[in-house]
């Protein structure tokens, strides 16, 4: 699976304005929706992309500062990877005296085990 840029295309003379989503597995134009918002149609645009690879899976979506749409998916993490973050990679470069909660292992695990993909 890749990332999904998605842009929105105005119309033109021999086109209606629609959403073209790409990704290194190539590119493909959706029919905007007017009855959705422009958030609401890259959505729909992500999704009948993902579809069309045969892509499965959570996905989150989000604007860039040049105003195209990323979407890309969402890695359900194990309980093992979780505890692996949570002794490895949030407590390095803290000391003993930071007040992060990152600095304990177990608070670092009781946050990181509340966490929960929303679907």
């Amino acid at each position: 699976m890749q990332a999904i840029t998605i842009k929105y295309a105005g119309p033109t003379n021999t086109k209606d304005s629609r959403m073209v989503a790409s990704a290194q597995a190539g590119r493909k134009s959706f029919s905007y929706d007017h009855a959705l918002n422009i958030e609401e149609n890259a959505i729909k645009a992500a999704k009948l992309y993902a579809e069309s690879k045969g892509w499965k899976g959570q996905m989150a979506i989000g604007q860039d500062a040049k105003g195209d749409w990323q979407a890309v998916f969402i890695k359900e993490w194990t309980s093992f990877e979780v505890l692996w973050l949570s002794e490895n990679n949030f407590t390095k470069g803290l000391d003993e005296h930071s007040e992060s909660p990152y600095t304990d292992h177990n608070k670092a695990r009781n946050i990181l085990s509340g966490i929960k993909i929303m679907t």
